[in-house]
Order: structure tokens, then C-alpha cells, then sequence
């Protein structure tokens, strides 16, 4: 039973999965972890991001939540990222999960870690999408939007295959009376 002990780069994306997806969006993890590095000297915070994507941002394995994102790379699709934690280490987390594209909330720099501009949340995360020059150039009726939460209602609802994924009490709801496909993995 080695497999518990093994820190294989697949397992590390495996247990990321439901956070990078923005299938888990926690504001107390982003204040939490921009004081803690606010306390560190500037030279740790980089290894100190590196761990905490390997170790803090670790949630149950959604081996369906990986075979998706798979799936969709095999097909071609441009893969997003939108999150509302912040760009100091989800840049870690889209580099892990192979991403093409990163949206979320911007801070100044590593060596002065304060948000800049607005949280990348609710409405916002649309605005970002359509300032890509890319954003035109996309079928979004033929898109796939994935999240937990009501709160990305305005980015479920510019996709045409909305996928309420672990969702909310809210949005579990909203997905049942729209007839949006519901996975709970």
C-alpha cells in the first residue's frame, strides 16, 4: 500500500483538482495565506508558494474532476482557469493541472502581496474573460463552464454546457430548475 506515500506529480494534480478547478473558492484562504507571506522574508515566499500548492491546497481526489480536464485537452479545447484566489500561487496550480489560460485576483508582486484591482469573482470573472483578445473568437454557446458555486452564475451562464460540479445548495438548485447537467464527483 506504497500509494499513500506517493507524491507522484499525478497525485499532487489529483488532490489540487478541486481547488484549481475553482470547484472549491475559499476568501479566508486568500487573507490567510497573503498575511502568512507578508511575515516571511521575500526570498522564502517563492518555495513557501511551491509548498503550500503541494501541500496546503490539497482536497479529495477527483479522479473524474482530472479525467474531464484530460479529456478536454485530448479534444483540443482550450483550457481556462478562473479563479477568485490569487495570481502568487495559482500560477503554481496552472502550471501543475496544464492550463492554457489563467484568470484570477491579481496582487502587486511577490514582494509586496496586497490585491490589486477587484476580487476575481462573481461578474468580474466574465469581464476578464472578455478582455482576452482571444474572447470573440470563441463558440461559447458550444463551451463548457464548470463551478460549485452560485456565485459564478455570469460565467456558467456564457458557456452553453454549464456543469454544476459539487455544487452549492444555491446553484444545485438553480442547475436542477435550468435542466443543467449536475456532476457530483
Amino acid at each position: 500500500h506504497h500509494r499513500h506515500h506517493h507524491h507522484s506529480q499525478q497525485g499532487l494534480l489529483l488532490r489540487l483538482l478541486p481547488y484549481a478547478a475553482g470547484l472549491v473558492s475559499k476568501e479566508s484562504m486568500k487573507t490567510r495565506t497573503l498575511r502568512m507571506l507578508c511575515h516571511l522574508p521575500a526570498a522564502e515566499r517563492g518555495a513557501f508558494l511551491h509548498s503550500f500548492c503541494r501541500e496546503v491546497l490539497v482536497s479529495d481526489l477527483l479522479r473524474q474532476g482530472i479525467e474531464r480536464v484530460e479529456e478536454h485537452r485530448r479534444r483540443g479545447h482550450r483550457l481556462v482557469l478562473a479563479s477568485a484566489s490569487v495570481d502568487l500561487y495559482m500560477v503554481h496550480v496552472q502550471r501543475m493541472l496544464g492550463f492554457d489560460q489563467l484568470i484570477c485576483t491579481r496582487t502587486a508582486s511577490l514582494a509586496n502581496p496586497v490585491v490589486v484591482g477587484a476580487n476575481c469573482y462573481g461578474r468580474e470573472k466574465v469581464r476578464r474573460l472578455e478582455e482576452l483578445p482571444w474572447f470573440v473568437r470563441v463558440d461559447w454557446a458550444s463551451s463548457w463552464g464548470y463551478s460549485d458555486s452560485d456565485s459564478d452564475l455570469p460565467m456558467l451562464e456564457l458557456c452553453g454546457r454549464p456543469v454544476a460540479t459539487n455544487p452549492n445548495r444555491p446553484l444545485r438548485r438553480l442547475a436542477a430548475r435550468e435542466g443543467w447537467k449536475i456532476a457530483d464527483w
